[in-house]
């Protein structure tokens, strides 16, 4: 906290948009994974980029409900704990998208 802290005070931090794009970046990046494991785990029949976008869906909608819900960022950058909520997430998101989609 200290190290942040004197940061700021020398005016070291990274501006806030760029923490933005960085936290949109992660999060894009670890739901492209996360599409990926979930589509193996479930044994999807969606394309590659198919389980990649519904894992994207399912990583940015975990973020929210764990923001709204926990009031902490679940997603926060690429760490074993982000990538397990996002694959969660991606998970939920594939298997909506099954029964929204009917049999595939």
């Amino acid at each position: 906290m200290l190290v942040v802290r004197e940061a700021l005070i020398q005016g070291k931090a990274r501006p806030a948009h760029k923490r933005i794009s960085m936290g949109i970046l992660s999060t894009i990046v670890l739901g492209g994974i996360a599409g990926w494991i979930a589509g193996k785990l479930t044994g999807s029949s969606f394309s590659l980029l198919g389980n990649i976008i519904l894992g994207v869906t399912g990583a940015i909608g975990i973020g929210f409900l764990g923001s709204l819900l926990l009031g902490t960022d679940v997603i926060n950058g690429v760490n074993l704990g982000s990538i397990i909520a996002a694959v969660v997430g991606s998970v939920a998101v594939l298997w909506i998208a099954k029964l929204l989609g009917g049999k595939r």
